[in-house]
């Protein structure tokens, strides 16, 4: 499929064209150098009949874009390096070049592409509903009071009540894993935890400085700042400050982009003198430090094209730790490592490894996070993107995400409304792109076959320990929503009852056999009759029958029979007790 951006029609632009204007100059602009290289590829004496194929389509492409056409196609070949075989040296040079080119054309053209194919875009009313709870998250932080005052006991939990984030505390405010909203995060993650990598000597040595300090005892919580900031200082590479001109509250250390009117917060840091000190808990104050900054004027710009990814180092005495922190569609911040002590080990050589090799990779990842500011471009305009997971693609399909979380109150958990597009461009497929711990692909690909769930489309394991499951979206009404008064229709039950047969006889269990996981479907039987069907989703519980056991936190507002408790092993006829409470609203 092809599209052509239109610049009068304004029934079908219904957007403000700023942004969409930023994004097609840029394109433009850098898509002038690969022209030139282009051309001058082409006056030189080609060998390679393959060379000369693909050089004539990447002109035309460029031609294409010239003229504002885009098409799935083009984005294909911008993202295929040449290849060049029997080639000169002055060949080969120039086609690196160009393949180094292709790279940012490619990545100045997909959100232009997207934005032409998607043939959606937004009025101010409806950004209001899509942003909602993003500008609910952004008006608590602004109402909320100073983090020093926010963390302390005599305020936290009347802070966390009407000024929420997910932090973990209370436990259900526990937040999707923040690796799904930015690279950077999981990047960090497997650096600290790469035992094959050595720290240089010098970073070694830092390190074990910095534990040295650390371990002394400080009479006040100024003092430990001025001896262990420098040490920190030195080890990240990168100066710390402690205030900013426009920022009304202390920080202890804070690094930043240093870009002229995108200058994010990479780094914040927040120490007490010793575990126990200060009333509060320097991760907490950390967190709601993190949520302050991101309520700047000056960074508004960013907010709309970003997830605002920063990194947070608390520190309590000789103990620190290191989590991350996104604004998506509320605040969330997460641990990265486990609480590092810096003191008490008999080898300390051997620790202050440890160390280095934790510190270096922040070191690498905050040099990746300014990369990342500084490569984006920023709008007066909200966008979808500040909303959105980075898993847009498999195969030869394409994501573009149409909503926010849409599982805010499921513990770890998230799923996005979305829309599947073919590499040609021909099909597009309104889906739902869910992550979760876990995830049964059998129970689900059985019934999709016989149509007693939503067609899957992919299911993949993710590095991190997750699973991201992509499947069809179906129209249709839970069967939650209805009042459990009102009958099940004899039709939906007799396909609850064929999905729970299908998955025994194959010795699975479904195990999670309640309303709001049954979707109420129309359909037309081979008769021509229309009825209501009825169609099972979300196989996060489902698995072997005597081998999976349920999840340990199981739903404390619905009585579960006797026999279903967290933690304890799934059986058959557990989803058979299940579906008789079912039937006694069956008729």
């Amino acid at each position: 499929m092809t599209t052509k951006r239109k610049t009068g029609d304004q029934g079908t632009r219904k957007k403000s064209r700023e942004d969409e204007d930023e994004q097609i100059d840029w394109l433009h602009k850098v898509t002038a150098p690969l022209k030139v290289l282009l051309d001058t590829l082409e006056k030189l004496s080609l060998q390679d009949d393959s060379l000369r194929t693909s050089l004539g389509r990447l002109q035309a492409v460029v031609m294409d874009i010239e003229l504002e056409i885009f098409s799935a196609e083009s984005l294909n070949l911008l993202e295929t390096p040449l290849a060049g075989e029997n080639e000169n040296d002055n060949v080969k040079a120039i086609r690196i070049d160009i393949n180094e080119r292709l790279k940012r054309v490619s990545e100045a053209y997909k959100p232009v592409f997207e934005a032409s194919i998607r043939g959606i875009t937004y009025e101010e009313g409806d950004m209001s509903d899509l942003f909602k709870d993003r500008d609910e998250a952004m008006q608590d932080a602004v109402d909320a009071i100073a983090p020093s005052d926010a963390a302390k006991l005599d305020y936290l939990e009347e802070e966390l009540e009407s000024h929420p984030m997910k932090i973990g505390r209370p436990f259900e405010a526990t937040g999707p894993p923040i690796y799904i909203y930015h690279p950077v995060f999981w990047q960090f993650h497997k650096l600290a935890n790469d035992q094959s990598s050595t720290p240089t000597p010098e970073d070694v040595n830092a390190a074990f400085s910095l534990m040295v300090v650390a371990s002394t005892v400080y009479e006040t919580e100024t003092l430990r700042l001025n001896a262990v900031l420098p040490e920190i200082q030195n080890l990240l590479g990168r100066s710390l400050h402690g205030t900013l001109g426009s920022y009304p509250y202390r920080l202890d250390g804070i690094i930043q982009t240093g870009h002229l009117g995108r200058d994010a917060p990479l780094l914040v840091i927040e120490a007490k003198n010793e575990i126990g000190t200060g009333q509060s808990d320097p991760a907490v104050q950390g967190s709601f430090s993190f949520r302050k900054l991101w309520t700047q004027d000056s960074l508004s710009a960013l907010r709309n094209v970003s997830c605002c990814p920063s990194f947070l180092l608390s520190m309590a005495g000789p103990n620190i730790t290191i989590q991350g922190g996104v604004l998506t569609d509320t605040f969330i911040v997460q641990p990265l490592t486990e609480t590092l002590g810096l003191a008490n080990f008999p080898n300390p050589y051997e620790r202050a490894q440890q160390i280095a090799r934790v510190m270096v990779a922040l070191r690498t990842s905050l040099t990746q996070l300014k990369s990342y500011y500084g490569g984006l471009t920023i709008s007066k305009t909200r966008q979808i993107a500040c909303l959105s997971p980075t898993f847009d693609r498999f195969g030869d399909t394409t994501l573009v995400y149409k909503s926010g979380n849409q599982l805010p109150d499921r513990l770890g958990r998230a799923m996005f409304n979305a829309v599947a597009i073919q590499r040609n461009g021909q099909l597009e497929i309104p889906v739902k792109v869910k992550f979760t711990q876990q995830y049964c692909d059998e129970a689900h690909s059985l019934l999709a076959k016989k149509k007693l769930a939503p067609a899957l489309l992919h299911s993949e394991r993710l590095e991190y320990g997750f699973s991201v499951v992509v499947m069809e979206s179906i129209a249709g009404e839970t069967l939650a929503l209805r009042p459990i008064q009102q009958p099940i229709p004899p039709s939906a039950l007799q396909d609850i009852k064929q999905a729970i047969k299908t998955l025994h006889v194959q010795d699975l269990v479904f195990g999670d056999l309640r309303r709001p996981n049954i979707i109420l479907v129309d359909r037309v039987t081979d008769n021509g009759v229309k009825e209501t069907g009825a169609v099972l989703v979300d196989f996060d519980w489902a698995g072997k029958h005597g081998e999976q056991r349920y999840p340990p936190l199981l739903n404390p507002g619905m009585r579960w029979p006797d026999d279903i408790a967290g933690g304890r092993i799934m059986k058959k006829e557990h989803d058979l007790t299940m579906l008789a409470l079912l039937q006694k609203h069956s008729t």
